[in-house]
């Protein structure tokens, strides 16, 4: 059987690197689709570290981030940091 394995779905908060697709979605939205499909749900746009326990309390499977872990001085304990927090989650 083909289809796809997961989804990701956003940009669920404002993010300049993602401004071009238009609105944000939020989590209302998220919430929704993590309810009607069977797939994982991955929330993706202006995902930080601090929001990981909303994005999943609303349905998402995981969570995709750029800029807060490269943007980060210290890419590794930043990583450490998030991995933890999304475990806790």
């Amino acid at each position: 059987m083909g289809g796809a394995d997961f989804i990701t779905l956003g940009p669920v908060f404002r993010t300049p690197a993602k401004l071009k697709y238009g609105a944000p979605v939020g989590l209302e939205i998220l919430n929704a689709v993590s309810r009607e499909i069977k797939i994982p749900v991955f929330a993706i746009g202006g995902i930080k570290g601090y929001r990981i326990g909303r994005v999943k309390e609303a349905g998402a499977y995981g969570v995709a981030m750029i800029s807060e872990i490269f943007g980060s001085e210290n890419i590794r304990k930043k990583t450490k940091e998030i991995v933890q927090r999304a475990a806790q989650s």
